[in-house]
């Protein structure tokens, strides 16, 4: 009994006992294998920057603003009472400006368009080449090579014609002439473009040589050229209604200037003080 017993406790109890394995030992460190390599490859994704539009949305800034630079950047030019000033633009066409006269174009752009901004007393030396016109509040004068003085104060205009041929076209009517050589446009109180042939024109305006020539002007204007060439102030009354006829030269002195304008009617003038003046009307009415 005793010997049955020590035969079964040495007995192995799981010998003959087999693991039933459904997968073989390479299967399973197979899968282990791509499971660890699947994490290693984790693909990371960038966000792509936008550092390149904003600099391209800079540049596209840069270029706008220095095309806009280029087409309005104004030049100004003016000359002052007592002054004259002489212009050469970037073609090479010259204006000589009268006293207390504006003058304004755009010089980046000037040479795809030929327009000048003008206002006072001008004459312009046009060289041939694309059209050149000259904007005034009263009217707008073009020319493709030519020589002419312009007139533009306040509500008076004046054109005329030295060489070559000119158009005007006014502003508040749309009124359009054409000038030939020693003709002269005028703008009447209507808003109409007159033109009259005169019997001689200078070659250029007497005033770049400091000679001032009427012929039937109002004798205010007259005062208020006086006024411009002295810088001066002149007081006159209103009522002064005369045509003055002659000339006078701004090289000689103010008194001297006053005396040959205020003669012929018979009126004299006092100083004030330094720089200004008064009409004094006589009796004598014409």
């Amino acid at each position: 009994m005793n010997k049955q017993v020590h035969q079964s406790i040495n007995d192995d109890p799981i010998k003959g006992f087999s693991i039933p394995w459904e997968k073989s030992r390479e299967m399973v460190w197979g899968e282990m294998s791509d499971k660890l390599d699947a994490n290693e490859k984790k693909v990371i994704v960038l966000k792509r920057s936008n550092s390149w539009r904003y600099l391209a949305a800079a540049i596209f800034t840069l270029v706008i603003a220095g095309s806009l630079f280029l087409r309005f950047y104004e030049k100004d030019i003016s000359s002052a009472f007592g002054e004259h000033e002489s212009i050469l633009l970037p073609d090479g066409s010259s204006v000589k400006l009268n006293a207390g006269s504006t003058l304004s174009y755009h010089p980046y752009w000037y040479r795809f368009n030929r327009e000048i901004y003008f206002e006072g007393e001008g004459y312009f030396q046009v060289v041939k080449g694309k059209a050149f016109s000259v904007q005034s509040p009263q009217a707008v004068t073009r020319v493709l090579g030519t020589s002419f003085t312009i007139f533009s104060r306040g509500e008076a205009y004046r054109v005329i014609c030295h060489t070559g041929f000119i158009e005007v076209t006014s502003e508040e009517l749309g009124d359009q002439l054409l000038l030939e050589p020693n003709q002269r446009l005028v703008l009447n109180s209507e808003g109409r473009l007159l033109v009259e042939r005169a019997k001689s024109i200078p070659d250029e305006a007497h005033w770049s040589d400091q000679i001032f020539e009427y012929t039937a002007v109002p004798l205010n204007d007259v005062l208020e050229e006086i006024s411009r060439q002295y810088n001066v102030i002149i007081h006159y009354p209103l009522n002064l209604q005369w045509s003055y006829t002659g000339d006078f030269s701004s090289a000689r002195d103010l008194e001297t200037s006053l005396n040959l304008v205020c003669k012929p009617f018979q009126i004299t003038f006092e100083k004030i003080q330094e720089g200004e003046y008064r009409i004094i009307q006589e009796a004598i009415q014409y």
